[in-house]
C-alpha cells in the first residue's frame, strides 16, 4: 500500500471491493453491537434531559435560579454534543443491516458514510479538546511565571 495516498479518497480506478463472509459477519455483528450502544446512548440522552429539568427546575424553584439555569446550560451543550456521534453510530448499525440483508450498494454507501461523520466529528471534537488544554497549559505557565 502506497503510503501517500492512505487518505486519498480516490479509490482505485477499475478495482472492485469484495466482502467476503468472513467481512460481511464482521459488519454484520459491528452493526449490532452499534445498534445497541447506539439505543443505550439514546437512554442515557433521555436520562440526562430529565436530570435537566428536574435538577435545573428544582434549583429555580428554590431560588438558585442562576445556578439552575447554569446547569440547564451545561447539560443542554453535553446532551447536544452527545447527541451527534449517537445519531450517526444508530444510523450506520441501522443501513448496514438493511445493506448486509438486502445486498444494497446505497445503503452500504449511507452506512459508511455515517461512520465516517462519526469519526469525523470524534476527530473534531478531540482537536478541540487539544486546543483548549494546550490553551489551558499555556494560561497556567503564565500564570505560574505572573507570581514570581
Amino acid at each position: 500500500m502506497d503510503i501517500d495516498n492512505i487518505l486519498d479518497d480516490t479509490g482505485n480506478p477499475g478495482s472492485e471491493l469484495i466482502i467476503t463472509d468472513a467481512i460481511r459477519g464482521f459488519l454484520a455483528e459491528s452493526a449490532r453491537w452499534g445498534k445497541f450502544i447506539a439505543i443505550i446512548g439514546f437512554v442515557f440522552i433521555g436520562l440526562g434531559v430529565l436530570m435537566m429539568l428536574f435538577g435545573g427546575g428544582a434549583m429555580i424553584a428554590g431560588g438558585m435560579a442562576g445556578m439552575g439555569g447554569i446547569m440547564i446550560l451545561v447539560y443542554v451543550i453535553a446532551l447536544g454534543i452527545s447527541l451527534v456521534p449517537i445519531y450517526y453510530l444508530y444510523n450506520f448499525a441501522t443501513k448496514m443491516q438493511v445493506a448486509l440483508r438486502d445486498d444494497n450498494q446505497v445503503f452500504l454507501r449511507d452506512a459508511f458514510e455515517n461512520h465516517k461523520s462519526m469519526f469525523k466529528f470524534y476527530g473534531i471534537l478531540m482537536a478541540i479538546m487539544l486546543g483548549i488544554y494546550a490553551l489551558m497549559f499555556l494560561i497556567g505557565i503564565i500564570g505560574g511565571l505572573a507570581s514570581f
